[in-house]
Formats: structure tokens, C-alpha cells, sequence
């Protein structure tokens, strides 16, 4: 008897379930045990036929702890191969969300059947790897390039009845598919269809167009994917199995897929500084109105929350409610939200001429009026505002209805159940808590400052402006220093950060009667409002007036700001505002809109090496050593070997 599998006959088909606590992963036991299975079925007389099924409507999928390749007594691709060599039918039940292994399973049997609301999905693409187990060579042979390229490129759960060709819908799939596999006589194995036998061309002119509109992203495993679903058509089926297997081994050792893992994982370290919460709030009470207040609506409305909106200025209020409105019609014109969602979200939302006392929890968004005056003392209440804060407040990353991240920002006075209180809302709100200790800083703000101090570093330096923003656009930075600054207005130009060079740049520029781009020029021209920013021969004359002019690699711009990011990093982690590296990373990615492939500039840097970088900074020599001045755990990382993952 096997512990993780079920089994069960029924009239000559064998049911059996996979049933794997808690995840019912294929982990490697499992995956010798459910091996052990098919063979003691292909060698019982009394079996026709197998039926392959997840316990508790979930079918088996990934092991979450093997992100890359490993060699064990039963990998999956020996499985899968194990499974379409059978003489007996072996036909999947599809239930739930088949993923990634399971996925790679499901389809080496040699029939499916799904429930309705199944869904499938390889999100492999999103770690940087390839999917596993003959998934590239089986799928386009079921569905053809178009559905499969979409399914692997997207890493998304798509509905099984939108993927014709690949299951069976039943409303029962356990019960279907042993019914079908009692008429199944000779075994269909997907390895033999021809792959777009069809419509040859069709399936050519669909990896085309993939390879055409992906052919500058710096990724490596979508045109990988792209090359394996090529290889289904063009080379026998084992050939294909080599060129996935090869194919996954290139993406497993890349840099860019130990930065998306990294990613992945950080985002849920980030969270664990509480357990998971058990109070759910469902009725909140916002306050204020503004830009700040409208996006904040949309944000608890959309996590399904109802909000119950108040200010002292009635008629600003409404106006704003208004705005909110008008922001999800348009996000329906667009394509981003269906219909619906946007009616029921709307719907959630209600004007409040009191303060309510049935809310779970108040989010302030209001300047001026004290929630102290107005609210009832035992209501839990967050300041969202960027202001000081006693216990803890949220800072959301803007705009807050768009983005994913939040700092619980803990000041002096907070507690173990406040701060549990503030995760749990966040949580609540399907965004990304990072913790950050400081009564009045946010991790995002702080590493804003210094991206831009650097940027002014390496100018007074010698960099062009515009070559240190394209160097960064191609490390994967979507908000570059100078067309930030441009887009923001120079004449309000952040004076916290500072500038320790010969002169402060953006005052410069704006002296030149060049304000940002809403009059038209700043660091960038601006021929067209609505066109791409064009770099201005007469700023970089001006500059280079001022200081020597020198070149800089695109590589070693790159090595310098990131190290400078780190930098700041390793002091906001001295000073316990940050309780890990990977926040920082967190906060960069999801703050900044700093690529995912990346990892974020803490991980970035473990990437490039440490030692090359912190050489970089030192040769620099700016004066401003509260950026380029190495911290001293630098050196002592280097000394042991290590990175900053571990901090």
C-alpha cells in the first residue's frame, strides 16, 4: 500500500488518487510511489485501464521546493514517459487547477477529462524556467502553437474549455473519465499526433509573431519556449525532449531566473514578520478625499471590501467619488476590467454623511482633522498619509488601485497586535506588506533619494544624464532618475537628498527656463506632449560647462547606481528600518516598477559580484561617502564568500 496514493478499482479501471498533504505536490517520493502504482496496474490482470486524480478536487502539481533541475530515482519526465508507455489507457481527471508538473502529467496521459471550472496553467515563464516533462512538446500537439505559445508565454491559469483539444468537459471528472476509460481500447498517445498537421503554416506564422513581438525582451526562457514549441514541429519527439531538457538547463543556471525566483520568494518573506491573521475585516471606513482617497476606494473595493466614505468636506468627497466612477468606466473602456467587476466594485462603495460605528477599521487620508476628534476610541484606524505616526500606519505605493506594495510603517509606540492588525488589512487588500520601523520614513522614499543622489554623482562625474537613464532602462528600471524628475517638475525638486557636487543640477536646468515636461523641456525636450522624451544637445552643453565631461560604460553605470542602492540598503538595515535585504528588493520591484527579472538591486549586485562593484564605487572617489563610501559589510561579506541574501 502506497501512502500518498489511492487506490481503488472499478470494474477494470483503477482510480488512482494522489493524495499528498497539504499541497499534494509531486515531490520526488510521490512521484515514486505513484510510479510504483502504474506498474503494479500494468501488471494486474484484473486492470484495463487507469484513472489518474487528485484527492479533494486537487490534482497533483508542482513541488514547489525544486525550482530547477535535479536528478532523483523518478523525475518527471521519466514518469510522463512511463505513463504514454503504457499498454493499458491511463486518462486524467482533471479537477481544480493543474499546474505546472501536474500539468506535465495530465497531458502524457492519453486522454482528459475536466470539470467546468477547471483551469490550466504552466507558470514556469515566471521563474525564468521552462515548463517541465515534455510539457513544450505535448501541448502545441494538443491545442497547436497559438493556445500553447499563449498558455506558456503568460504563465496563467487558463479556463480548460477555452484550450479545445484538451479535455473532456464532465461535471463529474472522476466519474467521466472512468466511464471513458472502460471504451478506450488502443491508447492515443499525444507523442504521435503531428504537431499543426492541419495548418502548417498557421502553426509557423504563430511562433513567428511570438519571436517578433518578444525579440528585445532581455529574458531568456520565453524565446527558449519559443524554440521548444518550434522543435515539436520541426524534429522528432525525443529530439524535442532533448532541446526542452537543454533548453531548461540554460534557464536554471541564468542569472535572470535566480532573480525571478528570488523575486517570488521575497515577496513572501516580506509578509512573515506576523503569522497569518486571523481577524478579516470587511467594512472600512475612509476618510479624506483627494487623488490620495480615490485611489484608496478603488483599492478596498476591488479586494471585495465595503467602503463607507467620509469627509468633512461633503461636496470635495463627492467630487472625488465622482472621479472614481469615471477612473473604473474608463478602466472598462480599456480592456482592464470587465463590466461587472467594475459595477460591483462601484457598488461597494457608499457616500457616508456620519462617521458609521460598524466599521472594522478606519484608513485616514485626511489632513487637518484629528481621527482622534472624530472617530470612536475603539476603532482601528491607519494613517495612509506620508506623515509621522505613533502606532503604525500604511504607506501604499502609487497609485495605490495599480500597485501591489505597502509599508506598515511601526512607529515608537507600536505593538505586536497593532502591527498584526495593520498586516492583516494589508493582507485583506491583496497587497505586499514589508514592514518598515520608522515613525515618519518610508523604505520606498529613501531609496528614491538615493537613485537620485547617485544619478547626480555620476553626473558631477562626468555621465551624461541621458546615458545614465538609458543604462538603467535596460537593467530593467521602468522610473529612471532624469525623466522622473522631468515628469515630477524641477522646480519641485526634493530638497531632503540633497547634493554634495559642484552644483545641484535640476535647479540648473530649471534656471534655463526648462521646468519638466508639462512646460515642455527639462532635462528631456519635448517636441510632442504625448511623444518620447528626446535628449536635449543643450542641456548636455550646459552640463559639461559645468564639470568634465566623461564616458561611461553602460555596464559600469549600471554597477555604480545599483551599488549605491545596495549601499543605502546595508544602512537602512544598521538602523533596523529594514528588517531584511530582500524588503529592500521587495520595495524597489513593486515601489519602483524595478523589473522582476532583475531580483531588485540587493540581489542584482549578488548577481554582478560584490567585490567588482564595491571596487567600482571606491574608484568613483565623490566626495559624497554617505553614498559611495562602501559600508563596511562589503568587505566582510566578501571576506566570507557571501552575498546579501542572508541579511
Amino acid at each position: 500500500m502506497q501512502d500518498n496514493i489511492g487506490w481503488r478499482i472499478d470494474d477494470g479501471v483503477v482510480v488512482l488518487t494522489v493524495d499528498a498533504p497539504p499541497f499534494n505536490r509531486l515531490t520526488a517520493g510521490v512521484r515514486a510511489e505513484l510510479a510504483s502504482a502504474l506498474n503494479r496496474a500494468a501488471s494486474d490482470d484484473r486492470v484495463r485501464a487507469v484513472v489518474l486524480a487528485g484527492a479533494q478536487g486537487r490534482f497533483p502539481a508542482n513541488d514547489e521546493t525544486q525550482t530547477t533541475a535535479v536528478q532523483t530515482a523518478v523525475s518527471l519526465s521519466d514518469l510522463c514517459a512511463q505513463i504514454e508507455r503504457m499498454d493499458c489507457p491511463v486518462v486524467a481527471a482533471l479537477q481544480g487547477a493543474v499546474l505546472g508538473d501536474g500539468a506535465a502529467l495530465a497531458l502524457a496521459c492519453h486522454a482528459r477529462v475536466a470539470e467546468q471550472n477547471t483551469r490550466f496553467g504552466l507558470p514556469e515563464v515566471k521563474l525564468g524556467l521552462v515548463p517541465p516533462g515534455g510539457a513544450t512538446q505535448r501541448l502545441p500537439r494538443l491545442v497547436g502553437a497559438q493556445l500553447a505559445l499563449d498558455v506558456m508565454l503568460s504563465g496563467r491559469l487558463t479556463p480548460v474549455a477555452d484550450l479545445p483539444g484538451l479535455a473532456m468537459i464532465a461535471e463529474d471528472a472522476v466519474a467521466a473519465a472512468t466511464i471513458h476509460a472502460r471504451t478506450l481500447r488502443d491508447p492515443s498517445r499525444t507523442r504521435d499526433i503531428i504537431p499543426g498537421a492541419d495548418d502548417p503554416q498557421g502553426y509557423q506564422a504563430a511562433i513567428l509573431a511570438r519571436r517578433q513581438a518578444l525579440s528585445q525582451s532581455p529574458e531568456i526562457a520565453p524565446s527558449e519556449i519559443i524554440d521548444c514549441v518550434e522543435a515539436a514541429q520541426l524534429m522528432p519527439f525525443d529530439a524535442g525532449l532533448a532541446r526542452e531538457e537543454a533548453a531548461a538547463e540554460a534557464c536554471a543556471t541564468s542569472h535572470i531566473s535566480a532573480a525571478l525566483r528570488h523575486a517570488v520568494r521575497a515577496e513572501r518573506r516580506s509578509a512573515d514578520f506576523m503569522p497569518q491573521p486571523r481577524w478579516r475585516p470587511d467594512r472600512l471606513l475612509l476618510l479624506g478625499a483627494g487623488p490620495l482617497s480615490v485611489q484608496l476606494a478603488l483599492t478596498v473595493a476591488q479586494a471585495g471590501m465595503q467602503v463607507l466614505w467620509w469627509s468633512a468636506n461633503g461636496a470635495e468627497r463627492d467630487a472625488s467619488l465622482a472621479r472614481m466612477h469615471a477612473t473604473l468606466e474608463r478602466s472598462v473602456e480599456q480592456g482592464r476590467m470587465e463590466g461587472g467587476m467594475a459595477r460591483a466594485s462601484a457598488a461597494r462603495v457608499v457616500a457616508a454623511r456620519d462617521i458609521p460605528e460598524d466599521a472594522d477599521v478606519a484608513l485616514v487620508a485626511a489632513r487637518g482633522q484629528h481621527p482622534a476628534d472624530i472617530l470612536p476610541e475603539t476603532l482601528r484606524r491607519f494613517s495612509a498619509l506620508a506623515a509621522p505616526v505613533d502606532k503604525a500606519g500604511l504607506r501604499f505605493a502609487r497609485p495605490a488601485h495599480l500597485t501591489r506594495l505597502v509599508e506598515v510603517t511601526a512607529g515608537p509606540a507600536a505593538t505586536p497586535a497593532v502591527l498584526s492588525q495593520a498586516h492583516a488589512l494589508a493582507l485583506r487588500l491583496g497587497k505586499v506588506p514589508v514592514l518598515t520601523r520608522s515613525p515618519d520614513q518610508s523604505l520606498s522614499v529613501r531609496m528614491l533619494w538615493t537613485m537620485q543622489r547617485a544619478a547626480d554623482g555620476l553626473v558631477d562625474r562626468g555621465a551624461s544624464p541621458f546615458a545614465i537613464d538609458a543604462a538603467l532602462m535596460q537593467a530593467g528600471f521602468a522610473q529612471v532618475p532624469f525623466e522622473t524628475r522631468d515628469l515630477a517638475g524641477l522646480t519641485r525638486r526634493s530638497a531632503e537628498y540633497g547634493t554634495k557636487g559642484p552644483g545641484d543640477w535640476s535647479r540648473m536646468i530649471a534656471a534655463m527656463g526648462r521646468p519638466g515636461r508639462a512646460g515642455g523641456a527639462g532635462f528631456y525636450d519635448y517636441p510632442d506632449v504625448r511623444g518620447m522624451p528626446q535628449p536635449s544637445a543643450d542641456v548636455l552643453a550646459e552640463i559639461d560647462a559645468q564639470r568634465a565631461a566623461a564616458r561611461f560604460a553602460p555596464e559600469t553605470i549600471t554597477a555604480l547606481m545599483l551599488g549605491a542602492l545596495a549601499n543605502e540598503g546595508l544602512h537602512l538595515l544598521d538602523s533596523g528600518m529594514a528588517r531584511q535585504a530582500s524588503d529592500i528588493d521587495v520595495v524597489m520591484m513593486l515601489g519602483h516598477g524595478m523589473a522582476r527579472w532583475s531580483g531588485g538591486p540587493m540581489k542584482a549586485v549578488g548577481l554582478i559580484g560584490l567585490l567588482p562593484v564595491m571596487r567600482a564605487m571606491e574608484r568613483l572617489g565623490h566626495p559624497d561617502s554617505a553614498v559611495w563610501q562602501p559600508h563596511r559589510r562589503w568587505a566582510e561579506l566578501i571576506k566570507d564568500g557571501q552575498t546579501f541574501d542572508g541579511l
